[in-house]
């Protein structure tokens, strides 16, 4: 106890200094290897901490992984062991490994692999020699004494090392206090405290105090991926949070925490703006307004009447003769428009629709006749409006502004029915010589 005590002191002053002088590697060195020390400290409460930390890694209650290493996988092999693996779970109940009733095969597969290593001929010179050492600790064991030399390697590494690699969390919770918090000393600082977490302390040397790295390195590595919107990272927390479940399934937890952090981070983070495109009709929103196309270009001849394009709404049909009265009709209220504004000759009658840019005069034909105009219901192609004569005007029923869309002709906006049966549009048609608006044409 007074060893812990001091230790602890000296932990807490050098950290202090250290801040001072705020020198953030050094902080993070200090922390890692204070938190090694301590962890040592507090086993050494009740002896040795090195006959501790290797009597309760070979002990089938405190971990089990070695002992069903050495009693099952050592003896089927690997490939029979992993296919039967429920069925050893099973087996782990009647041979007092209580903690793999509901495990599953990572720890013991590290384990298998690292007796493996120190078990080939090249490594016998260094293994011979410091397992001899080591299984002095359980002497009166005969059960640990039929361990191989890589076996006791396996089991005392695991032991003595795994103090330190619960104090390595400090590093990745410095990586997310300081994506967090954009200090890094004030990071360090946050990390400095992980040497100082009980459980960490206390439950030396057991794999429980190396889930916490894994899992401190996992959702660093998921907070980076979503900060810098790459893949690799996220990919990387993804792999890393595999081999913790497939180490103990206590973790699961942390897939819903790692979810949530994700869903929420989504949520409150602002999408970037799209990029604008660089042409009028470059396929891209802009906002809520829609850009107008350019006014198609006019024809040359005589009978090229065509539409402006993009400035059409649906409004009210106006239909004019090309004579020199052209009969105007403004929709359900009939409201007189201003005389339009006469050509050079007799019958250069313009359309003055809603929305629609008056056209210039339409060329004169030489002994074309103007006199009425005959409207066909259903045509068959682009509509058009003939005169009694030799002259038509096509208007293409995709741009025109008697179109399905854009026009009065629609079952919608057709002037043709009874807004047209008014008696002063009748009067109308007739004082101009229109027969076809009371059906003679």
């Amino acid at each position: 106890m007074i060893a812990l005590t001091a230790g602890l002191t000296v932990y807490v002053v050098v950290t202090a200094l250290l801040r001072a002088r705020r020198a953030v590697r050094t902080v993070l060195a200090w922390t890692v290897f204070g938190g090694t020390v301590l962890a040592y400290l507090a086993v050494s409460i009740r002896g040795d901490p090195f006959f501790l930390l290797f009597t309760r890694t070979v002990s089938p209650v405190q971990t089990g992984a070695a002992s069903l290493q050495t009693s099952i996988m050592a003896r089927d092999g690997v490939l029979p062991t992993l296919r039967r693996w429920p069925e050893v779970m099973d087996e782990a109940l009647t041979l007092n490994l209580i903690h793999f009733t509901t495990s599953p095969p990572g720890q013991v597969l590290a384990h298998q692999a690292l007796a493996d290593v120190f078990d080939s001929p090249a490594l016998h010179g260094l293994a011979a020699p410091v397992s001899q050492a080591w299984r002095m600790y359980q002497c009166h064991d005969i059960d640990v004494m039929w361990y191989s030399r890589g076996e006791i390697m396996a089991a005392g590494l695991f032991a003595f090392l795994m103090p330190l690699l619960a104090a390595l969390a400090a590093l990745p919770i410095f990586g997310i206090a300081r994506d967090l918090t954009g200090d890094r000393m004030l990071a360090a600082r946050i990390a400095g405290w992980w040497a100082l977490v009980p459980a960490v302390l206390m439950f030396a040397p057991t794999w429980n105090t190396l889930y916490s790295t894994l899992c401190a390195l996992a959702f660093w590595l998921l907070l980076r991926g979503l900060r810098s919107e790459q893949m690799g990272w996220v990919l990387g927390a993804g792999l890393v949070t595999a081999l913790t479940t497939f180490l103990n399934f206590a973790v699961l937890p942390f897939l819903l925490l790692a979810g949530l952090f994700t869903l929420g981070w989504c949520a409150l983070t602002p999408r970037p703006p799209l990029p604008q495109g660089e042409g009028e009709n470059s396929g891209q929103d802009s906002g809520s307004a829609l850009t107008p196309r350019p006014p198609l270009p006019q024809g040359e001849g005589e009978n090229s009447g065509r539409d402006s394009g993009s400035t059409l709404t649906p409004g009210p049909l106006s239909l004019r003769a090309r004579g020199e009265n052209s009969g105007q009709d403004s929709g359900s209220t009939l409201t007189p428009r201003p005389p339009l504004p006469q050509g050079e000759g007799k019958n250069s009658g313009r359309d003055s629709g809603s929305t629609l840019t008056p056209r210039p005069p339409l060329p004169q034909g030489g002994e074309e006749q103007r006199s009425g105009l005959r409207f066909d219901p259903h045509p068959p192609g682009p509509l058009s409006l003939r005169a009694r004569g030799r002259t038509a005007v096509e208007i293409p029923t995709q741009h025109s502004a008697l179109s399905t869309r854009h026009s009065a002709l629609g079952t919608q906006h057709s002037a043709l029915g009874t807004r047209l049966s008014t008696p002063g549009t009748l009067r109308s048609c007739a004082q101009h010589g229109l027969g076809w608006c009371s059906g003679s044409g």
